[in-house]
């Protein structure tokens, strides 16, 4: 019984080997296929997260005027306001965390998530601008 078990095992191992090759080599013998429009919009609007999560980042946009600017982006302007701004800092806390340290990103994460509550005291909620 412990050699069939051992066989069954050893069988297992060599078809799922085979099929991680064959799956290698199918890739790797594709010709490379320009994205869809679907999936170049997606990366358009990738490219400008970051680039908005890169100013806020750096200072230059507050966490209520990048949450607007995703609002744009995603074209959705019945976003829930603080929700989106929360959704913002998560992403640049990510972003800071994987360029710098934790703690980098753990310190913008306070810093914005301040910044929020100030607005939200100071509006009795959160306001988005207008583009």
């Amino acid at each position: 019984m412990k050699s069939v078990n051992r066989m069954v095992g050893l069988s297992l191992v060599v078809v799922l080997a085979s099929l991680a090759v064959m799956e290698w080599l199918s890739w790797k013998y594709t010709a490379p296929m320009s994205p869809s429009q679907h999936s170049a919009v997606l990366l358009e609007r990738i490219a400008a997260q970051t680039g908005i999560l890169d100013h806020l980042r750096d200072g230059q946009l507050t966490v209520v005027e990048a949450a607007a600017k995703f609002r744009d982006l995603n074209a959705n302007p019945d976003s829930d306001a603080e929700k989106l701004c929360h959704q913002v800092i998560g992403f640049a806390t990510v972003q800071e965390s994987e360029a710098t340290s934790q703690d980098q990103g753990k310190a913008l994460a306070q810093r914005l998530e301040d910044q929020l509550d100030q607005h939200i005291f100071d509006n009795d909620g959160v306001m988005l601008p207008r583009s």
